[in-house]
């Protein structure tokens, strides 16, 4: 099965569940499975206590929240899943039992403010070690948990020690390759396109499942390209 997973931006114009509901189905090819990927918590703050424009109904305070919305989106036919960003090591516990509750979930590993401690091996282990204790059932998470990546000199420098650590800790990265035809202008190729990131990591030494997100602006010209690259598994930055 062939799977497209689209992600909601925490400033979204979108203006309800069922509103992204109709914008994934539209974006998902003919026999593709799409799956629609909510924004968690920034850090140890659920999202629901952060500055964004998500509409009341996706709106989280707590892992308990994310019980309706996962069967609303699975009883349309959907796949259901949740991102968050680790910000620092207190939030791992949280990430943890959101993770869980959603059935799948990408840690936003970026540099700076999506991850204060650096390139730190032990603080990246620590992490990933609380976070799956969180959990009730780890092995029910099992290959449902992916981090992002940034395949470019910034992105790579910052984790040049614990990348490796950080593709331990889950089942994928998920690399963040949004340039393209549509974006020359802000990710001019080599930075951020879908081959050259590939290369990038694949030089880094990291052996790992790997996951395209390409930007939505470039969907339709990359879409045969992520879908060979990801071998059938496809994420898109953002509605």
């Amino acid at each position: 099965m062939q799977e497209l997973t689209v992600w909601v931006t925490p400033f979204t114009s979108l203006r309800s569940l069922d509103d992204t509901i109709a914008m994934v189905d539209k974006m998902a090819r003919p026999g593709w499975h799409a799956n629609v990927l909510v924004p968690l918590h920034y850090g140890k703050w659920p999202q629901a206590e952060c500055t964004q424009s998500i509409p009341a109904n996706m709106l989280v305070r707590n892992p308990g929240d994310v019980a309706w919305m996962r069967q609303h989106v699975e009883n349309s036919g959907f796949g259901f899943g949740g991102w968050g960003v680790p910000h620092n090591g207190e939030s791992a516990e949280l990430a943890g039992q959101f993770a869980e509750a959603c059935g799948y979930y990408c840690a936003n590993f970026e540099p700076d403010v999506f991850w204060t401690p650096g390139d730190d091996p032990a603080a990246i282990d620590d992490w990933w070690s609380r976070f799956w204790n969180a959990m009730k059932d780890q092995e029910a998470m099992s290959g449902n948990v992916s981090a992002t990546v940034v395949p470019n000199g910034w992105g790579l420098s910052a984790f040049s020690r614990s990348l490796p650590n950080l593709a331990a800790g889950c089942g994928a990265l998920a690399l963040e390759v949004y340039g393209g035809l549509q974006t020359k202008i802000e990710y001019p190729a080599p930075n951020l396109w879908p081959t050259d990131g590939y290369q990038r990591i694949r030089a880094a030494g990291v052996d790992a499942n790997l996951i395209p997100i390409i930007a939505s602006a470039n969907l339709d010209g990359q879409y045969n390209l992520a879908n060979r690259l990801g071998h059938g598994n496809v994420h898109v930055w953002a509605i």
